[in-house]
């Protein structure tokens, strides 16, 4: 119960950052520092290229929840602690994002 709360606390983070990152990168002088997203951004849009990646990345999530809910509590213990870290550096993330509004 508590990975798909977690899935849900990261869900809602990825959207945020979603929305900030988008917003911040239009304001003048403000680029995104990950090379890779930035490539991909040039490629197919910063808007598309946000969507997709967060959708695959909670999409994978899900399904490590899911597996790990039915099959091993050890497994789930590892996935738990996992998600705890993602949670708080996407925190980070979408606050640092506010703060380039």
């Amino acid at each position: 119960m508590i990975n798909w709360i977690l899935l849900a606390m990261i869900t809602v983070l990825q959207a945020l950052d979603v929305y900030t990152t988008w917003r911040a990168l239009r304001n003048p002088g403000n680029c995104e520092a990950n090379k890779i997203m930035a490539r991909l951004m040039a490629w197919i849009g910063v808007l598309p290229a946000l969507i997709v990646t967060k959708l695959l990345f909670i999409v994978i999530l899900a399904a490590a929840v899911l597996w790990t809910s039915l099959y091993a509590a050890a497994y789930a213990y590892i996935l738990t602690c996992t998600l705890c870290l993602v949670l708080g550096g996407y925190a980070l993330v979408a606050g640092n994002n506010f703060r380039r509004l």
